[in-house]
């Protein structure tokens, strides 16, 4: 190459221009028109750092389908209460007259009867004014279905509570197995009291009074 000089013949330096750079070749940038895979042909092109990280985060969350379908660790249908792959029969929870809106005190209890002996042993019966028949039918005002067959369906026997005067009285009614209190078969309406035992078929009835006496609804 020739040597520029100046007018009195002294060598003149002149500076080259630097090659022009692109853009895109600073570090730290990314053009989406180029592919790092064009500089170094034999490594595997690579993603934008971003583009890369929302990959992963789509892989590693669970699809929603398989959330929706996520069966709920306790659930209450038909009676049953279902625990994972178990089911077991819910308890059912007791009704009062506060739930149900209905008046206590539209039928008030005048005594009870404790099954003592036999079939349902444990259980208790409530005994209302007026007559009260029973037997194994679910439309007896005092229902004995305990599995004792000895006793009738329906009218097997009659407990009555006379609120006028205060006292409690059975008799038989239609059933073909007689009525006991004590060792007395009940041939004919009898005073029934308080913590007498009464045996029908082969359950025995332990009776407690609420009402007498010394206590009446009438009275409050």
């Amino acid at each position: 190459m020739p040597i520029k000089r100046g007018p009195d013949g002294t060598p003149v330096d002149i500076p080259t221009q630097p090659p022009r750079r692109d853009a895109s070749d600073e570090a730290g940038t990314w053009t989406p028109n180029r592919r790092a895979g064009s500089l170094f042909p034999d490594e595997p092109a690579t993603e934008p750092p971003a583009r890369k990280q929302n990959i992963d985060a789509d892989r590693a969350s669970p699809p929603p389908a398989a959330a929706s379908n996520a069966e709920p660790r306790t659930v209450i249908h038909g009676g049953y209460r279902r625990s994972g792959s178990s089911a077991e029969q819910a308890t059912p929870s007791p009704t009062s007259a506060a739930s149900t809106g209905a008046d206590p005190m539209e039928n008030p209890p005048a005594g009870w009867l404790v099954v003592v002996d036999g079939p349902g042993k444990g259980s208790v019966l409530t005994i209302g004014h007026g007559q009260n028949s029973m037997g194994r039918s679910s439309n007896e005002r005092i229902c004995l279905d305990f599995g004792d067959a000895e006793i009738s369906r329906s009218n097997h026997a009659v407990i009555t509570y006379d609120p006028r005067g205060r006292r409690f009285y059975v008799q038989q009614g239609s059933g073909t197995n007689l009525v006991y209190i004590g060792d007395m078969p009940v041939l004919a309406p009898m005073p029934l009291e308080n913590h007498a035992e009464l045996q029908i078929g082969n359950t025995r009835l332990r009776f407690i009074a609420l009402c007498g006496a010394e206590f009446s609804w009438q009275d409050t």
